[in-house]
């Protein structure tokens, strides 16, 4: 007998990474029934970041389309942003969010050295230059995860970098207040993540969140995801599970 659809599973990559990144994760779910689905963002050409992070969240209730059942949706960093966004147009579509180091809603205003830094980063498709940039926000990468992260960037064009970059950085209007986001939500740290760390997340985004539970992934850097997946998979399976 065909097993019964219980629902979707939207897995939104962040900054200049891919539906590749979530490869580790599918395989790691104890959840029969759910039906993972890694969604590759697409560019916007929008002129500003709320509207570029808004139609990123449109792209993603469009992947659902009429999908059966109910939507968790589960974000890593800027595509914590896109999934909160998304979360609010699916209304009672949506089951469940969970938020992995997410960039926070509102945006993050770089010092301009790291803003400059960014921004010739997304010029630059050197191999060695990008593992760099990822080691330095890691503590667990193994060379396959590496190599998934160096080549989603490489294979991100230098202008969608770019409007990706603005986008998170410049964020959205409605991070500025509570969320309007009221499913049950799993915010999830790493202990390792020196960008957007614990302390950070446990005092800026968990607090937006009126039905929020909070988590530490360990031995894990920004990458969460692909420096822990069994972990990661673990407390995602637990999550929903429990809605």
């Amino acid at each position: 007998m065909p097993q019964q659809q219980k629902g979707t599973l939207v897995l939104i990559h962040g900054f200049r990474d891919g539906p590749a990144a979530w490869d580790q994760v599918i395989e790691g779910l104890d959840l029969p029934g759910w039906r993972p689905l890694a969604v590759g963002l697409a560019p916007s050409g929008a002129a500003t970041s709320a509207e570029t992070l808004a139609d990123y969240a449109d792209q993603m209730v469009r992947a659902v389309g009429e999908t059966d059942g109910p939507v968790v949706l589960v974000g890593h960093s800027m595509g914590a942003q896109v999934a909160e966004l998304a979360a609010a147009r699916l209304g009672a579509g949506a089951l469940g969010l969970v938020l992995a180091t997410p960039a926070n809603l509102r945006g993050h205003n770089l010092p301009p050295e790291m803003m400059d830094r960014f921004r010739a980063s997304t010029q630059s498709a050197n191999p060695e230059g990008l593992a760099q940039g990822r080691l330095a926000l890691s503590v667990n990468l193994d060379a396959a995860a590496m190599d998934t992260l160096v080549t989603a960037a490489r294979n991100t064009p230098a202008d969608f970098a770019l409007e990706q970059l603005l986008a998170w950085t410049g964020g959205h209007p409605d991070g500025q207040v509570p969320s309007t986001v009221t499913i049950p939500a799993l915010v999830l740290a790493a202990e390792g993540d020196p960008f957007f760390t614990v302390d950070t997340l446990a005092g800026t985004v968990v607090p937006r969140f009126s039905n929020a539970r909070f988590d530490v992934i360990p031995a894990a850097g920004h990458w969460p995801h692909l420096e822990n997946p069994d972990r990661f998979a673990a407390c995602v399976t637990d999550f929903v599970q429990g809605l």
